[in-house]
């Protein structure tokens, strides 16, 4: 085997020493860092607030609530962009139904929903409106870029 010049390094870090660490890590650096060893990524899923979910419609809707417990702001993006100038059919995915009754039922701490590019119904507004204490809960970005 060809020696690269790289070694591993078995180190344990305390958990004070990871909580450090995890405050001067970027939003939108931590996915990877998760990645580095199972106690970085259970630190992750707890103090995770803010999520993005780029194509929520092949995403497994309970995996966020299950991953981000503490979750308490969550951006949806739903169709793709072509959808805004007509290359993909009116009623091609992007549907938030689906995602508010998660909502209503699993994603307690959470307190701001952004949603891209997505098909809201009446019904949908309703049942997020009675399921929520804020009155600023919905943020609806579909007409803005």
């Amino acid at each position: 085997m060809e020696n690269t010049g790289v070694r591993a390094i078995n180190v344990q870090l305390s958990g004070e020493l990871v909580d450090c660490i995890m405050q001067y890590i970027h939003e939108e650096d931590k996915g990877s860092n998760s990645m580095v060893c199972k106690e970085w990524y259970e630190k992750d899923s707890a103090t995770q607030k803010h999520v993005t979910i780029a194509m929520s419609y092949p995403t497994t809707l309970r995996r966020p609530n299950q991953r981000f417990p503490n979750l308490r702001s969550l951006k949806l993006k739903g169709k793709p962009r072509a959808s805004m100038y007509d290359f993909v059919p009116k009623d091609w995915g992007g549907s938030v139904t689906p995602w508010v009754q998660e909502m209503k039922d699993h994603f307690a701490c959470l307190d701001s929903l952004h949603l891209r590019i997505m098909v809201v119904s009446d019904d949908d507004i309703g049942i997020l409106a009675n399921s929520r204490k804020s009155d600023s809960f919905l943020d609806d970005d579909n007409n803005n870029n």
